[in-house]
């Protein structure tokens, strides 16, 4: 989507317990717990250490009903520590969790997708069965209403989360993952809209950081063509950790941002909560300075490509100065110039010079990374991994520094990275492999949405991606880089 108009997009107001998203008000930012929700203890200084990093929110998941019965004890034990912030449970395929989650915390966060269907492991994993899309609304609203009466009686928000991997496909195959994602939000605000709720806030996410940008711009299109203007929470699902997790996660956020799109954002890293907010504090900052900059109109660099579609000999440069002087601040601030910069053809190489910067190679690196997310040239493996959660059972950092460290090289290949099948299979499905964590230390192994092995060590799974890898790219005539 080139030369797009300059947005202003102006929201409903939601109230979150004591808060207010939407309308005029701030961007609020939000994380999630990675810890156990069983462990008390562990996801109270969790959610500690992100509000006093800034968070305005704190997600927290609920895989199970022990995890539900723990909500109320975690939120009174951070409102005897000082701690008022509103609170959103995570619930995955169980009304009667959400209705539970609804009755103590001041949001929920469903995945209709997930209520209404339950995925075709047998063939298309993660993918949504087709069926006609009045049945699968009829079926929704039928489970949805309890919860939705639930919402009203408590006061709970609900936020809408629509991922890649869990919308249902009737008769979509000819249409673009933008235009699906766009559909089934809509779709889902009928639902609820025809329940008679309205405290509600809307995602559209897709690992891809074009993807998501495209995908939120036609969602907001829709709900003005529908008066149905809901706030936007906006993010980058399973982007990754490091430097590149946070230049995917800019990339997708920082064209939405300069339009003044985005009413509460979360950054998805394999990292602690505390630096998603961190980072995702950088984010607001440079877009609220980019988008006092802009002269009226926003020319987005909304495209992504492979970098097969452009010339190999491309030598149009991209030049980026930055006052930045820490890592985060650098990323936002050039990821936000970048996609101002004229898009009419992708850079052949982008230089940064950040004076301010101790650290020069960080410059070095972010540079090449955004030509690796902006799809203008890929010179080593791409990785996606999920932030993690309470339904993860493996140390999703240690997991992703060790499969990083063993693959690297691998142009035009993509590897994911998933904490539980919740995330797995539908998040992955566009990656070459894709490694599942299963709990005590092991692994299921997918090659594109085949599962090749259950149940392995992770150097098993390694290994396998190597050897198999490497054949391909000697069928091709070129080695590992």
């Amino acid at each position: 989507m080139k030369n797009n108009s300059y947005i202003r997009y102006v929201s409903r107001q939601v109230t979150i317990g004591g808060v207010f998203i939407g309308a005029n008000h701030p961007v609020m930012l939000q994380s999630m717990t990675k810890t156990d929700t069983h462990n008390i203890a562990a996801t109270v200084d969790q959610c500690i250490k992100a509000f006093d990093a800034g968070a305005d929110l704190m997600r927290i998941s609920v895989p199970d009903k022990r995890s539900a019965e723990c909500l109320a004890t975690i939120k009174n034990k951070l409102a005897a520590a000082g701690y008022h912030q509103p609170l959103a449970a995570d619930i995955h395929y169980s009304p009667a969790l959400a209705m539970e989650a609804a009755r103590i915390v001041e949001k929920i966060r469903i995945n209709p997708g997930n209520f209404s269907t339950t995925p075709d492991r047998s063939s298309s994993v993660g993918i949504m069965k087709t069926e006609d899309s009045t049945a699968f609304q009829e079926n929704l609203r039928h489970k949805l209403k309890q919860l939705i009466d639930t919402c009203k009686v408590h006061g709970t928000a609900i936020r809408i989360g629509v991922n890649a991997g869990s919308v249902p496909r009737a008769d979509h195959h000819h249409k673009h993952i933008t235009e699906i994602l766009a559909d089934a939000g809509t779709g889902y605000l009928q639902v609820f809209e025809s329940l008679g709720f309205y405290q509600t806030v809307v995602s559209l996410k897709t690992s891809n950081p074009a993807t998501t940008a495209e995908a939120n711009l036609l969602m907001i299109k829709r709900m003005q063509k529908e008066r149905m203007c809901y706030p936007l929470h906006i993010g980058v699902t399973e982007s990754g950790n490091g430097i590149s997790g946070r230049v995917r996660s800019a990339l997708g956020i920082m064209p939405l941002l300069i339009g003044n799109i985005g009413n509460t954002l979360r950054v998805s890293l394999t990292e602690s909560p505390e630096n998603e907010i961190l980072f995702a504090k950088s984010l607001v900052s440079a877009g609220k300075r980019l988008l006092a900059s802009l002269p009226g109109a926003l020319t987005g660099r909304f495209e992504q490509k492979s970098p097969k579609e452009y010339p190999p000999d491309n030598q149009h440069g991209v030049d980026i100065y930055s006052d930045a002087a820490n890592t985060d601040d650098l990323i936002a601030d050039v990821a936000g110039q970048f996609v101002c910069a004229d898009s009419r053809q992708k850079p052949g190489h982008i230089t940064i010079s950040a004076p301010r910067l101790s650290n020069r190679s960080m410059a070095d690196e972010t540079a090449r990374q955004l030509m690796q997310h902006s799809g203008s040239k890929s010179t080593d493996t791409e990785f996606v991994s999920c932030p993690a959660c309470a339904r993860t059972q493996m140390n999703m950092e240690k997991l992703c520094a060790v499969v990083k460290k063993e693959l690297p090289g691998y142009p035009n290949l993509k590897i994911a990275i998933m904490g539980c099948m919740v995330n797995g299979p539908g998040e992955m499905a566009d990656a070459d492999f894709g490694l599942i964590a299963a709990g005590k230390g092991l692994v299921h192994l997918f090659k594109g949405q085949t599962l090749l092995k259950k149940n392995i060590p992770p150097a098993e799974a390694i290994a396998t991606i190597q050897t198999m890898a490497g054949e391909t790219m000697a069928r091709q005539g070129r080695p590992p880089q």
